[in-house]
């Protein structure tokens, strides 16, 4: 047998934990079986994985307790193979996992809100709108302009306070987590993660937009223009939009 083939071979052993077609590649060990051997591999494989997303969701494992966070991480980590050689994108997938096998709707809005940062945290980078882009800017120009979300960025609408709960964690704090309609807009700026909350307004017209980015009179149902040229610098100062393309004007 190649090598290559040996090594695809003991490579599949260790990720799907089926270790009997590979234990004749290895050579024996005095004190330990073939199977022992690859279970060693097959366990460290496991452990990383799991703690790959313990890792990300830490504000879920103190809501949840440990066992019950440590059988959900396990569970995922059984089914779930990994499809990157990036370990960081591995827990992704998990929030919706959650969301199927665990009965609790406050932690599927708070493994949502964790999962959602960790992805738009790995997102591509963009550079940001610049203040200067409402120059000269009136109501009657407003409906022609052109502004889109970063690359990195994701809106929620959550039936959770899940945002409050995450921030009463990062202080310390005990919480519980509320049941309130939340609207989020989390976005990559300058590095971090940031978070927003928006009113419900704030929500759909920011869904409307969208990635690809839109006229914002496509968008103004949502919204009065008095209130549209209220909020547009807060939120091009805050880094909501992402740069126009140099052949594509506002």
């Amino acid at each position: 047998m190649q090598y290559r083939n040996a090594l695809e071979r003991v490579q599949r052993a260790v990720i799907t934990g089926k270790t009997a077609p590979a234990q004749p590649l290895l050579r024996p060990h005095e004190r330990m079986s073939a199977r022992e051997q690859l279970d060693i591999y097959v366990q460290g494989y496991r452990h990383r994985l799991i703690s790959a997303v313990r890792a990300d969701y830490p504000a879920l494992g103190r809501y949840l307790g440990d066992a019950t966070m440590e059988r959900l991480a396990r569970g995922y980590a059984a089914q779930t193979p990994s499809q990157s050689y990036n370990l960081d994108f591995y827990p992704f997938a998990f929030r919706r996992f959650v969301r199927e096998t665990h009965a609790d709707p406050a932690a599927h809005a708070l493994a949502a809100l964790e999962g959602v940062m960790a992805e738009v945290f790995m997102g591509p980078r963009s550079e940001a709108l610049s203040v200067g882009a409402l120059a000269g800017v009136t109501g009657e120009t407003l409906e022609r302009m052109h502004l889109a979300l970063r690359p990195a960025s994701e809106l929620l609408c959550l039936a959770h306070d899940a945002p409050a709960y995450l921030d009463a964690f990062k202080r310390g704090d005990p919480a519980t987590i509320a049941a309130a309609p939340t609207y989020l807009y989390l976005y990559r700026h300058q590095n971090e993660v940031r978070r927003a909350r928006l009113a419900p307004w704030e929500y759909g017209f920011l869904s409307v937009l969208g990635g690809e980015g839109a006229p914002l009179g496509a968008a103004a149902e949502h919204a009065g223009g008095a209130q549209l040229l209220q909020c547009l610098p807060r939120w091009i100062a805050e880094g909501f939009f992402r740069a126009a393309p140099p052949d594509r004007g506002l």
